[in-house]
């Protein structure tokens, strides 16, 4: 069963069923708020503070639409329907018992709320008399308890915040906040209670109890903590007249704050500014190629997914520095003056040594977790981060920049930042002269091998090598030949301790571990190839030769239809080497999946390798749009590139969709695609077999 198709030139999909195999989620967001929406509006809304979303608007929506003919939902089967999602909004059309409902939502450029629209069109040719029931969902266990009240048209939930001692009451009183749910006309009934509308605890119920008997109870919800916002709206529409009701939803410091909002608020101008703000987004870069989901992709979906993960930081507080670096890559191809705002702020925590700690946690809370640990790789990332930024930004005098560091007031240039951490890697090598993995690399659930702070990472030194050579370029641009000798001297000793120790039985190991034993070896039972090893050696330029042929040999064997797999085989029991990645689920994650974000560094492989056949193969293989691994076959919303695939050899779960948005994947797959692809091949380099004259890269500024 096909489930939807791509409209208006690829900003829309327009899912054609209720009945997708996962909820088909649209994200709509700005910097301080997100809502989900699914298929059947499904989802919840969140005002995002520090990073985290702190959900409010429950999961449970709905919208009852009764008249003399009966009701009709999306719990029943409309005679019409489909589901459009944009870029910046969604829409619902139904339609039964002549009544034609068109609902959409959207989340306004700067305010935290979210705004749906109702518009009932009567498609008989009698007047109808008809009522609109919604119902929204307030989120969350109050241990307060707390109720939800009517006033002056807006209904909304309150409770104090959560306290234990007496004198705690006076320090948490600035946090209380007001949910509402404000209707542009008042209701004719409401009720405070979702389980008094619905009759019983079950919110899916077909029918609830207040549309059987015709009208809500008008009582405000004191009891439990089952709260929501549940209104009728009546109208009476003649013959192929619409009538037009829309719903403010956030949450507010105050009531009078509530009432100061909406009684100042034009949807449509909002409206209006959210859409010309994502025109201007999706026209500072556009490509052209011969294959237009791709060309969708490009230019609308994976830079929705990477502004989203950019600047909300992966919704979490806990989020590694690799991540944020890396998203901000792809997002300086789209707003790079943005980009380098948030990657200085992770050049900020750098130690004056020059290392820089992985994980930390961006609300300025205790450490917890992975950011307990020491990861070696995040100077790494800064390096080529920087790099790439400034050079979408297209200005060499931000290298110049005076930036301080996290454990000094000391400042200096942003050139002297990036020294440091090609010295800090270069320092921390073990005995085969390999940089030291410590509690991991890359792959944060490989944390055995360097547990005791002697195991050394190939992907590291090859990665650290690619990077230095990156910043020597940069020294060779200003002119400063000493550094740009001391760059290039550091990143040979690491290129020839790879291939003097790496690579062993024709590929490349995956390191050595405290004791100097090889891991990701032929030998080995499970885990031998490990991809990052094979695609970094190409692209730091240390295979060369039949190292390169074996590597590539190597990545042949890690294929599906769907991608390279990051690990093989996949580990079934515990691996006292390679640590928490071997008791994972075989076939997901790190541990054998099809993982899209290391996919994408295969992908530049084949660019630096030249094959760019190899690299749009790859690129197209770990698309939602995937002939070979369609929507119907992999289960997700085809608007993103999911964190991983499901690649266990004889499961039925083959090729499955981890359906997980989060993913360093977009940011790879803009800068691969424009910068390593289309430019190059568009100014006298190679293009895929069929593509030479059928691309274009347009950029706001030429």
């Amino acid at each position: 069963m096909q489930y939807g198709e791509f409209i208006d030139n690829g900003r829309v999909y327009r899912i054609n069923t209720p009945f997708t195999p996962t909820k088909w989620t649209n994200y709509l967001f700005n910097d301080n708020y997100i809502t989900e929406v699914s298929q059947t509006l499904q989802g919840g809304g969140s005002v995002i503070e520090n990073y985290l979303p702190q959900e409010y608007i429950g999961k449970k929506r709905g919208f009852y639409i009764s008249s003399d003919e009966g009701v009709f939902s999306l719990n029943d089967i409309p005679s019409d329907f489909y589901c459009d999602h944009g870029i910046y909004d969604t829409n619902l059309h139904m339609s039964k018992y002549g009544i034609a409902a068109d609902i959409r939502v959207f989340v306004p450029m700067d305010v935290p709320c979210e705004i749906w629209t109702v518009k009932l069109r009567n498609d008989s040719e009698n007047k109808k008399e008809i009522s609109l029931y919604s119902f929204f969902e307030f989120s969350g266990f109050d241990p307060m308890f707390g109720h939800c009240s009517y006033e002056d048209g807006i209904m909304y939930r309150y409770s104090f915040p959560h306290h234990i001692k007496y004198e705690e009451k006076k320090a948490v009183e600035n946090d209380r906040m007001y949910s509402y749910v404000y209707p542009t006309v008042k209701p004719d009934s409401f009720d405070g209670d979702g389980v008094r509308f619905c009759g019983c605890e079950d919110y899916n119920v077909k029918l609830p109890e207040a549309v059987k008997k015709g009208k809500c109870s008008n009582i405000e919800g004191v009891r439990r903590c089952f709260f929501a916002s549940t209104m009728q709206h009546k109208f009476i529409i003649t013959s192929g007249e619409t009538a037009q009701i829309s719903f403010i939803i956030g949450k507010e410091r105050t009531l009078d704050d509530i009432k100061k909002l909406v009684n100042n608020f034009d949807i449509e101008d909002e409206y209006r500014k959210i859409e010309n703000l994502w025109k201007q987004r999706i026209n500072t870069i556009t490509v052209q190629t011969p294959d237009k989901e791709l060309d969708y992709m490009v230019n609308y979906w994976i830079k929705k997914q990477s502004i989203l993960l950019t600047r909300l930081n992966r919704m979490s507080p806990y989020s590694p520095v690799r991540n944020q670096l890396q998203d901000a890559i792809g997002y300086s191809m789209i707003e790079p003056y943005e980009a380098l705002r948030l990657a200085l702020k992770v050049l900020r925590r750098q130690h004056c040594s020059g290392y820089l700690k992985q994980w930390y946690m961006a609300d300025g809370s205790p450490d917890k977790g992975l950011c307990l640990l020491n990861h070696s790789d995040g100077s790494m990332w800064l390096i080529m981060a920087m790099v790439e930024i400034i050079d979408n930004c297209g200005d060499m005098s931000i290298y110049d920049n005076k930036e301080k560091y996290i454990d000094s007031d000391n400042a200096e240039t942003v050139y002297e930042h990036l020294i440091k951490a090609a010295r800090y890697m270069c320092g921390m090598k073990g005995e085969h002269g390999l940089c030291l993995m410590l509690d991991g690399d890359w792959t944060d659930p490989a944390n055995g091998p360097g547990r005791m702070g002697k195991g050394e990472s190939t992907w590291l030194t090859e990665a650290s090598a690619y990077a230095i050579d990156r910043l020597a370029e940069i020294s060779e641009m200003r002119g400063d030949i000493d550094i740009e000798n001391e760059l290039k001297e550091l990143s040979s000793e690491l290129k020839a301790a790879v291939n003097e120790h790496c690579f062993i039985d024709g590929y490349y190991v995956a390191g050595f571990d405290d004791f100097g034993k090889p891991y990701g070896t032929a030998s080995d039972e499970e885990g031998q190839i490990f991809l990052n090893s094979q695609v970094w050696a190409v692209i730091s330029q240390i295979a060369q030769g039949e190292k390169s042929e074996g590597a590539v040999a190597a990545i042949e064997k890690l294929n599906t239809p769907f991608g390279p797999r990051v690990l093989y085989p996949a580990f079934t029991k515990w691996n006292d080497t390679w640590g928490r990645i071997s008791v994972k689920q075989a076939g997901t994650t790190e541990n054998g999946a099809v993982y899209s974000h290391a996919a994408m560094f295969k992908a530049y492989s084949d660019c630096v390798r030249g094959d760019m056949n190899a690299a749009y193969k790859t690129i197209k293989s770990i698309l939602p749009t995937n002939p070979l691994n369609p929507p119907e076959q992999n289960e997700q919303l085809p608007l993103f590139i999911p964190n991983y695939y499901f690649a266990l050899e004889g499961s039925e779960n083959m090729g499955k969709s981890s359906c997980h948005y989060g993913t360093g994947t977009a940011a790879w797959f803009i800068w691969v695609i424009v910068k390593h692809i289309l430019e190059p091949g568009l100014n006298g380099g190679t293009l895929p077999d069929g593509w030479e004259g059928h691309c274009s890269v347009n950029r706001e500024n030429d």
